[in-house]
């Protein structure tokens, strides 16, 4: 089929659709889903990608994924103003296609499913430059070349719609071939390596753990792949080139995007990993097992070089040359960070780390519509907006980092753990307090925001407060600042509270935790403090986010706790399975211990046998030595008693000698002998 030649505009829904009926691609959130979402989108007057109306509507996560401002972060780092054409190859319901719609000149969104093709269409039916094409792209010939084609979430599923002996390079292909000479494609999609994947999150299709990482086994008819295999997939394409930024904590819902240089900034420690965030990674299925903290695995995979391979998602630029992608680069940017949620229009932010000529790096804070920011004035409670700064990068870490370590911390207890970053905090207060107004107990309003994340303890040791966007005109109680800041602390690493200081704290309570850390350094709140310092912040969040513009203060109060504990309920089943593991390794420790005393028993018996053993020879040898012993003796008497008669006997000879040479003969006989000498005879004679 030729588009447009062979489609006709459906009067009803604008949406254009072909001549001849097709076959309709099944996928769908649901029919109760899709109906409220058009529900939704017919009533809404703002339809833009960053429309406070619709975020106000998110109640489950179909509504969220289609109606979050979130959205449209994930292709704002590139510079589509280079763009005149852009062809959607699966268009969803139309959150992507409205960001392409409000910067890009023309688009066609091409939508397998003639339900969500009409949502699409509804949510740009403001827009005319954009053209909801329903039906299945694979069979569409276009009239005309576009600068940009995207599959974003689309090319995973190409073995349900494609038939071909690799639909997944048959659609990198279809695509390609709709691309201008100097044309970019542009793929979103999971990375079946994804760190959150490891982490304990079922993979996003399947639903499965571990489904993607052991090669897909499910036999289901979806599957994403790794980085190599993505580039592999690409080159085989004709699509050469290419260039990978990395969205976190996905694709679907980015707040960060980073990329790669080709020449390294002068950094030697870590770095990028301190802009992923302090939240582990959603699963979308059902709460994951969370096996570690993300960030700090993050840190140590950074460290060794392979960040790129395990990153949760891809945002991938491909071309036939070069030249093609970097018209769409900011060649100096490694990282774009949006704050789009719970804003109003005019206080959304993004920051860029760029590196400068010295390849020294940059941190610029900016507004995204400056318009609307140079109007954002003081407002009537006395809050400041800071919408740019610019500021280079500290090397070290925040600490809020040392907070997760000191929790984590298994060489130490979690109290002494946990007070010196605490201290450390409360201390970096009360210095600035003193330094800047002579208090011990108020400080300026600047430092509002003065908490865990954006303080940095540089390589130096030296702590250093940064991104100080907002500032009240009055001073601020110090208790206050680290209240506020305990508050989302908590939500943060909750889960890591809740193993870890479980048995410390009175109850499992965002009050309990408050208590336990103002205790660390030897503070107390009152009741009326914390009902006070609660009030401060519904005054302070009011007047940023739109979505409690209307809300009255117990209902922000039941809120905040409501969040709480909502994260206990979700944690539980987490929880349960951890302490279950714990439980099963303790289980398993012990039964190693008894397998290594078994052995040591084993190795005892037999080294007393042998002991016995050397006992019972050394016994009989003993034997034998002392009837040897008392045969000598035997024969020592029979010889000393010979002895004594030898003895006796030479007595006896010695006496008859001695008689006889007293006898007169013995004296005559000498006589003679004597008188024969002297006469010199001889003999006897």
């Amino acid at each position: 089929m030729q588009y447009p030649e062979d489609f006709h505009q459906d009067t009803a829904s604008y949406i254009w659709l072909p001549h001849q009926k097709q076959f309709a691609f099944q996928y769908s959130d649901g029919g109760e889903a899709e109906a409220y979402l058009e529900n939704c989108l017919k009533q809404a007057s703002d339809l833009s990608c960053h429309s406070v109306e619709l975020t106000s509507l998110i109640r489950d996560w179909p509504s969220e994924y289609h109606f979050s401002p979130k959205r449209s972060n994930l292709l704002r780092p590139l510079r589509l103003n280079h763009c005149r054409t852009v062809l959607e190859l699966g268009a969803g319901c139309g959150a992507i296609t409205r960001y392409l719609g409000e910067n890009i000149p023309k688009v066609v969104a091409v939508e397998g499913s003639r339900e969500r093709a009409r949502l699409a269409a509804l949510r740009c039916r403001d827009l005319a430059n954009v053209e909801i094409v329903c039906g299945q792209f694979q069979e569409i010939q276009f009239s005309e070349k576009f600068d940009i084609v995207t599959l974003i979430g689309v090319l995973e599923y190409s073995e349900s719609y494609i038939k071909s002996v690799n639909p997944y390079q048959t659609a990198l292909e279809i695509a390609k071939q709709n691309l201008a000479a100097n044309g970019i494609l542009i793929v979103a999609i999971e990375n079946k390596l994804g760190l959150k994947y490891f982490a304990g999150c079922s993979e996003d299709h399947t639903r499965i753990l571990f489904d993607g990482i052991e090669g897909y086994n499910s036999g289901q008819l979806v599957r994403t792949f790794g980085k190599q295999e993505l580039e592999l997939l690409l080159e085989s394409s004709g699509l050469g080139y290419c260039h990978f930024l990395y969205p976190f904590p996905d694709y679907k819902l980015p707040d960060v995007l980073l990329t790669l240089p080709a020449e390294p900034p002068h950094q030697i420690e870590p770095f990028l990993y301190q802009w992923l965030g302090y939240d582990n990674s959603r699963d979308y299925s059902h709460q994951p097992l969370e096996l570690f903290q993300e960030l700090l695995v993050a840190k140590q995979i950074e460290a060794n070089g392979f960040l790129p391979q395990m990153s949760n998602s891809f945002l991938i630029l491909a071309s036939q040359s070069p030249e093609s992608i970097n018209q769409y680069l900011n060649s100096s940017c490694l990282v774009w960070k949006f704050s789009v949620m719970n804003r109003l229009t005019k206080f959304m932010s993004q920051i860029t780390l760029t590196k400068d000529e010295e390849q020294e790096l940059i941190v610029t804070k900016e507004p995204i519509y400056p318009e609307l920011a140079a109007l954002a004035t003081e407002t009537e409670e006395g809050l400041k907006h800071y919408p740019k700064i610019q500021s280079k990068f500290l090397t070290g870490v925040t600490l809020m980092e040392q907070l997760v370590q000191a929790i984590r911390n298994k060489t130490s207890t979690v109290e002494a753990s946990l007070k010196y970053p605490l201290k450390t905090w409360y201390d970096f207060l009360v210095q600035e307090a003193n330094r800047t107004i002579g208090s011990a107990t108020e400080i300026p309003g600047i430092y509002i925001d003065c908490g865990p994340g954006n303080l940095i303890v540089t390589t130096a040791g030296k702590l250093e407060y940064v991104d100080q966007e907002w500032s009240f005109t009055e001073k601020l109680p110090i208790k206050f600042v680290l209240f506020r800041c305990l508050i989302y602390t908590y939500q943060k690493i909750y889960p890591w509270i809740d193993l870890h200081l479980d048995t410390l704290l009175s109850a499992k309570s965002l009050q309990s935790f408050i208590l336990f850390c103002f205790h660390l350094i030897s503070l107390d709140i009152t009741p009326e403090e914390f009902r006070d310092f609660l009030a401060k912040e519904w005054i302070f969040q009011k007047q940023v986010n739109p979505l409690l513009e209307n809300l009255s203060f117990d209902d922000y109060v039941s809120g905040v706790y409501s969040k709480t504990e909502s994260l206990q309920v979700a944690k539980a089943p987490y929880r349960l399975w951890f302490q279950l593991y714990n439980t099963r390794e303790e289980l398993l420790q012990t039964q190693a211990n008894l397998e290594r005393s078994q052995t040591q028993l084993q190795q005892t018996q037999s080294q007393l046998q042998q002991t016995q053993s050397q006992l019972q020879q050394t016994q009989s040898q003993l034997q034998q030595t002392q009837s040897q012993l008392q045969q000598t003796q035997s024969q020592l008497q029979q010889t000393q008693s010979q002895l004594q008669q030898t003895q006796s006997q030479l007595q006896q000879a010695q006496a008859t000698i001695t008689g006889m040479e007293s006898s007169k003969f013995w004296k005559l006989r000498k006589g003679w002998f004597r008188l024969k000498q002297s006469l010199g005879l001889k003999g006897d004679d």
